[in-house]
């Protein structure tokens, strides 16, 4: 399934184009003064996914690269950085190495081993479910626990994957996606957070037009602004967040949690993904506005529309502390909860629409909807055809559909594609 969207020239094609590299692994091939202090690492990801390799070293005068799969050269890879792309299972255990050159000669490193899995035969990620409060006792308990997801088989790709579940719901039932981060290589926490206010029956009709932004902003940071909901500064999103990587640096010390603080005292924002469905997925687009996040994945979300004025809520619109290249947006043409068309609008506001309209992703490779941010899909969905099924297909567990031969979840590529490359 995954290597018939994958949309990059293969490894292998590479290697059939380009001639040998010739010189022997950590052998000089003439007189120079290269010396290589930290040689290409072994990198291990799932297929579509990049890998990422680098050598440091020193020689006289400038330097110059050339990195070799199996010991032939890969054309156009001369920096110091070599980051081969969408990667399928038939480049499993390549042999990746540099050679370095000064003005006198040239050296090659040692091999590094690639190793490219299948998601079907990944052995499980490691998941932990632990109380809010188990964090912070002055944190509610009330809205379910938190999950956190990571995967030690692969190599980490440094980046936290947050996800908020909807209105009246918690991380459980969102498990899939979690895994499925887990197993492109980020770390994942399904955040539980104060969700037993629906926003939009709350601000329907709102003469304020600042009744949505008011409502993200308190659940977000705990400031007092919004007469709709009440949550104090220790429940809001950001506060629980902190809580619980501090929780985990403490408690799981040696499975890299500590990389999303900056100091243990504050959220590394430019390391962090943060997804959500539904009302989960307004606050993740209205964070974004507030922090620089590396990206922001929408399922069936925002859906903040001022029904007075006829247009997208304010907030919206407001300048972004996030470039709107980082957001992508996911949900069912035939969702009744937030219409395609009513969606459209919102995700324009936020300035997705600049990288395409919206794009069906079924039964269709990456190459199809390659560089789009607005994507709907048009499956059946999993127990039942209500607005509501379609509302939550795109992520929610037992509404996502499974593909029937490769046993994941339908939409792998598109979560893939949106949140975890």
């Amino acid at each position: 399934m995954l290597a018939r969207w994958a949309a990059v020239t293969t490894l292998t094609t590479l290697l059939a184009s380009c001639g040998g590299g010739g010189g022997s692994a950590g052998a000089p091939l003439e007189p120079t003064a290269v010396v290589i202090s930290t040689q290409p690492a072994n990198q291990a990801v799932v297929s579509g996914q990049s890998a990422s390799f680098s050598v440091v070293a020193t020689g006289n005068g400038s330097l110059s690269y050339q990195w070799r799969l199996n010991g032939a050269d890969v054309a156009g890879a001369n920096a110091v950085n070599f980051t081969p792309q969408a990667l399928e299972t038939t480049q499993d255990n390549a042999q990746v190495s540099v050679r370095v050159s000064d003005i006198g000669g040239s050296r090659v490193s040692n091999a590094a081993t690639l190793r490219v899995y299948s998601p079907t035969n990944l052995p499980a990620p490691t998941v932990t479910d632990f109380e809010a409060n188990a964090t912070e006792a002055v944190i509610d308990a009330a809205f379910g626990a938190h999950i956190a997801t990571s995967n030690s088989i692969l190599t980490p790709k440094g980046r936290l994957f947050v996800f908020l579940p909807a209105s009246l719901s918690v991380p459980s039932r969102t498990q899939l996606v979690l895994n499925a981060a887990a197993n492109n290589g980020l770390h994942a926490i399904g955040l539980a957070y104060p969700n037993d206010v629906v926003l939009d029956s709350a601000c329907s009709g709102a003469s304020d037009a600042a009744c949505w932004g008011n409502a993200r902003e308190e659940i977000r940071s705990g400031s007092n602004v919004s007469a709709n909901v009440a949550v104090n500064e220790a429940n809001a999103i950001e506060h629980r967040l902190l809580k619980a990587l501090q929780y985990l640096v403490q408690t799981q010390p040696t499975r890299g949690w500590e990389q999303y603080l900056d100091n243990g005292t504050a959220v590394r924002w430019d390391r962090v993904r943060i997804a959500g469905h539904s009302q989960g997925g307004g606050h993740a687009a209205y964070i974004a506005t507030k922090r620089p996040l590396d990206r922001a994945c929408l399922f069936s979300s925002p859906a903040d529309y001022d029904d007075v004025r006829q247009q997208p809520a304010a907030w919206l619109s407001a300048t972004s502390a996030t470039p709107a290249s980082k957001l992508y947006g996911f949900s069912h043409q035939r969702d009744m909860v937030v219409g395609i068309n009513k969606l459209q609008s919102i995700w324009s506001a936020l300035g997705m629409a600049a990288f395409g309209g919206l794009t069906l992703i079924d039964d269709v490779p990456l190459s199809a909807y390659q560089g789009r941010h607005m994507l709907y899909t048009d499956r059946p969905v999993v127990g039942g055809i209500s607005g509501q099924s379609y509302h939550g297909a795109p992520v929610v567990d037992l509404l996502t559909p499974i593909d029937s031969v490769s046993g994941l979840p339908a939409y792998w590529p598109i979560w893939q594609y949106a949140c975890f490359l």
